[in-house]
C-alpha cells in the first residue's frame, strides 16, 4: 500500500535520527507549511516526502528516545465552514466522552496510516510534556517561519538542547529514490517530452517567447501538473542568459531557442532542456556549437555511475571543452540532484548513491554571436551506468530538424 512506502521511509529517518543523537533520546518536527491566503497550497517536501500528504498547517512529530520511539501526525481540526469553501481534507476528529476517536479521527487514521492523531492547537501541551527528557531537536532546513520561530522557542525554553541540522540525514535518504518514486518521475518527465515536442512542432520566427511558454502550460495543465520552475524560453541573445525567465521577446528567424522546462507531477519533478532553430534548420555556426554540446551530454552520460560525482563530470567536461577551444563559453556545472525538488539537495564533490536521479546538462553560450546551446536529460544512476529516464526526447540536430518540418500540420487541442 501506498502508506507503507511513506512508513519505511520514517523508520529508516528514525535510525538516522538515533545516530545523529549518540543513541540520546532526539525530536524531530516537520511541518507542511501553513496555507497562503491565495494560491494553491504546496507542502515542505521533506514533510511529504515522510508522510504523502498536502494538507496545510499539519506536523509530523518523531519522538525517538532509544527504547520505544513514536511517531504522532498534528493536523487542523474539523472545519465545516472551510470545507464548505474548500472541500473536505483530512483532519484531527476527536475523542469521544469514552475516550474512543471519533468517525473523523477514524477515517483520517485509516486514510494516512497514523494511529497517533492529534489536533494541531495540542502541539504546545505534547512539546511540554516531552522535551525535559530529550537531548537534542532536529531541524528541518526546509521550515517554514512559524516552526523556525517555534524551534527558537523550544532552544530558548529548554537551553539543554542541541539543535541539530536535518539536512544531510533527510537528504541522504531522499537522494537514492525507491521504485515508487522513479515512477513518479518518470511521469513528470514524460509530461515534459511532450510539451518539447510541442514546442518544435509550434514554433517558428515572428512567435513571442511567452506564446511558446503558454504551449507548454497547456500541456502541464492537459497532464495534471504544473511548471516545477518558471518555464526558460531563450530566444536569440536570451538564449545566452542561463536562467533567462522573462520570456517576452520576439523570436526571430536565425535565433536559436533554448527551452528549458519541467513538470511537476504528483509533487516529483522533471527538469529537460532541448534547443532549436527558430526557423527550423540550424545554421552553420549554430550547428557547429549543438554538435559539440551533444558530444558533451554523451560523454557525460557515458561517465555516469554509482560512486563517480558530479564535480568530476564537470572537470571531465571542462577538460573536453577545452581541447575545443571553447572553454570560455561553458558557464556551469554539467548537473543537479532531481526528485521532489527540482535542484534537490546535494553537494557536488560526494560520490553519487545508486538509485540517485541527477540531470545531465551541458551548454555552451556564445554571447558574441547570441547562440546559446544546451541539451538536459534526467538519468537514473546506476551501479553499472546510467539510465537516460528521457531518451524518448530526440536531440539529433537532423530528427529536429525533421520534426520542426512538421509545423503546422498538428494542433494542441
Amino acid at each position: 500500500m501506498k502508506e507503507d512506502i511513506f512508513k519505511k521511509r520514517r523508520d529508516s529517518f528514525v535510525k538516522k535520527l538515533s545516530i545523529l543523537s549518540d543513541g540520546k533520546p532526539i525530536l524531530s518536527l516537520l511541518n507542511s507549511h501553513k496555507e497562503p491566503a491565495l494560491g494553491r497550497f504546496f507542502s515542505n517536501t521533506n514533510f511529504y516526502y515522510f508522510t504523502g500528504l498536502d494538507i496545510p498547517d499539519a506536523t509530523l512529530i518523531l519522538d525517538v528516545d532509544g527504547k520505544k520511539n513514536s511517531e504522532s501526525l498534528f493536523l487542523p481540526p474539523p472545519n465545516p465552514l472551510k470545507a464548505r469553501w474548500y472541500g473536505e481534507e483530512f483532519s484531527s476528529g476527536s475523542l469521544d466522552k469514552s475516550g474512543k476517536a471519533d468517525s473523523v479521527r477514524n477515517k483520517t487514521m485509516k486514510g494516512t496510516g497514523f494511529k497517533n492523531i492529534f489536533p494541531n492547537y495540542d502541539i504546545s501541551e505534547y512539546l511540554k510534556r516531552v522535551l525535559p527528557s530529550k537531548d537534542s531537536i532536529l531541524i528541518d532546513p526546509y521550515a517554514d517561519e512559524d516552526i523556525k520561530e517555534l524551534n527558537a522557542k523550544i532552544l530558548k525554553s529548554y537551553p539543554f538542547l542541541k539543535a541539530i541540522s536535518g539536512r544531510e540525514a533527510i537528504s541522504s535518504l531522499r537522494k537514492s529514490k525507491d521504485d515508487f518514486e522513479i515512477e513518479k518521475i518518470k511521469s513528470a518527465i514524460d509530461v515534459a517530452i511532450e510539451a518539447e515536442y510541442a514546442i518544435m512542432h509550434f514554433l517558428k520566427p515572428d512567435m513571442f517567447e511567452y506564446e511558446i511558454e503558454a504551449i507548454v502550460n497547456y500541456i502541464f495543465l492537459k497532464n495534471n501538473s504544473r511548471e516545477s520552475f518558471p518555464s526558460i524560453i531563450g530566444s536569440g541573445k536570451n538564449s545566452t542568459i542561463l536562467h533567462y525567465n522573462k520570456n517576452d521577446k520576439k523570436i526571430d528567424a536565425n535565433d536559436m531557442v533554448v527551452c528549458d522546462i519541467g513538470a511537476r507531477k504528483d509533487y516529483y519533478c522533471s527538469d529537460l532542456t532541448r534547443s532549436f532553430p527558430a526557423n527550423g534548420v540550424f545554421s552553420k555556426k549554430q550547428l557547429k556549437l549543438y554538435e559539440v554540446v551533444l558530444e558533451a551530454s554523451e560523454i557525460a552520460i557515458k561517465n555516469v555511475k554509482t560512486g563517480v560525482s558530479i564535480f568530476e563530470l564537470n572537470q571531465l567536461l571542462k577538460e573536453f571543452y577545452e581541447k575545443k577551444g571553447l572553454n570560455d563559453f561553458n558557464f556551469h556545472g554539467v548537473s543537479h540532484h532531481l526528485g521532489l525538488d527540482v535542484h534537490e539537495e546535494g553537494s557536488i564533490e560526494e560520490r553519487l548513491l545508486e538509485n540517485s536521479v541527477i540531470t545531465i546538462e551541458p551548454g555552451l553560450y556564445n554571447q558574441k554571436e547570441n547562440i546559446g546551446i544546451r541539451i538536459e536529460d534526467d538519468v537514473l544512476v546506476k551501479n553499472d551506468g546510467a539510465e537516460v529516464l528521457s531518451k524518448d526526447l530526440i536531440k539529433d540536430p537532423a530528427q529536429i530538424e525533421k520534426q520542426m518540418a512538421k509545423r503546422g500540420k498538428r494542433v494542441i487541442i
